[in-house]
């Protein structure tokens, strides 16, 4: 009998927006892919666009001055043989960040509580926010949906 597994990882902090960027993403992950990478194993990174789409914006806060690692981590993965999926955690859309903490609204901490123009926004804006990072080949292997 022969398996085919697909690994995967959810990309993201908390669901509250807490957490260190390199505590809990990038340390992690780099010792992930370096374990991966050995054996030639690809990942399927579960990235959590629209946390990581108010996290850009609050970026030049003390507690996320390491996001641009994310984004070069992520294209440096794509870049070997890994690739990245769409992860959306609604109540990041339209979150705040104010004194080292997030407002969020959580009435829209479950996806099925939106309406269907709110969820394609959300994949439309996760997916505009993943491709450049995913790179670009002729049939999209480091992006699927």
């Amino acid at each position: 009998m022969k398996f085919h597994l697909i690994l995967t990882l959810d990309y993201e902090l908390f669901g509250d927006g807490s957490g260190c960027i390199e505590n809990c993403i990038l340390k992690p992950t780099a010792s992930c892919l370096q374990t991966l990478d050995e054996f030639q194993v690809p990942l399927s990174f579960f990235v959590d666009a629209t946390e990581f789409i108010s996290i850009r914006e609050a970026y030049s806060s003390t507690v996320y001055r390491s996001y641009p690692k994310v984004e070069r981590q992520l294209i440096e993965a794509c870049q070997s043989i890994h690739n990245l999926q769409l992860h959306l955690h609604p109540q990041f859309k339209d979150a705040t960040f104010s004194n080292d903490r997030w407002s969020l609204d959580l009435r829209k901490w479950r996806i099925g509580n939106l309406s269907e123009d709110e969820v394609t926004d959300l994949v439309e804006t996760g997916l505009k926010f993943l491709k450049p990072l995913a790179g670009s080949t002729e049939k999209d292997k480091n992006l699927r949906v």
